[in-house]
C-alpha cells in the first residue's frame, strides 16, 4: 500500500453509526407507520403502553420460552393463546407486504435455458 489512512477516533465512528443507525430505524419505522391503517397502529400504540408495573404488553409479547416441561407447555400454550388474542397480523391493517429492496441480494437467480 502506497498511501497512509488515517481513522478518526473511535468516539466519531461511534457516533456516526449511532447516527447512521438512528436514521435507518427512522426509515423502517416510518415505511411500517405508513403501510399500516389506524387499527394496526393503534395496536401498535397499545402494545407500548406501560402496565401496572411498568412494564408493557410488548415486554410479555417478547418473553422467552422456558426450558421444557409440562408445566412450561401449558404456560407457553396460555402464552401462545393471549398472542393469538392480540389478534391477526395478516388482518386489520398488520399485514405489511414484503418488498426486496433493490440492494438486497434476494434469491439467487436459475439461469435461463435458451
Amino acid at each position: 500500500m502506497e498511501g497512509s489512512y488515517e481513522l478518526p477516533a473511535f468516539r466519531t465512528l461511534n457516533d456516526m453509526a449511532t447516527t447512521i443507525r438512528a436514521r435507518v430505524n427512522e426509515e423502517i419505522f416510518a415505511t411500517v407507520l405508513a403501510r399500516l391503517v389506524d387499527v394496526g397502529a393503534a395496536r401498535l400504540e397499545r402494545l407500548l403502553q406501560a402496565g401496572a408495573g411498568g412494564k408493557s404488553e410488548l415486554n410479555q409479547l417478547k418473553r422467552p420460552a422456558r426450558r421444557p416441561s409440562w408445566s412450561n407447555f401449558r404456560k407457553q400454550l396460555e402464552h401462545q393463546g393471549w398472542v393469538d388474542g392480540l389478534g391477526d397480523a395478516r388482518r386489520g391493517g398488520m399485514a405489511c407486504r414484503r418488498r426486496r429492496s433493490s440492494t438486497s441480494p434476494g434469491r439467487p437467480r436459475r439461469p435461463t435455458r435458451r
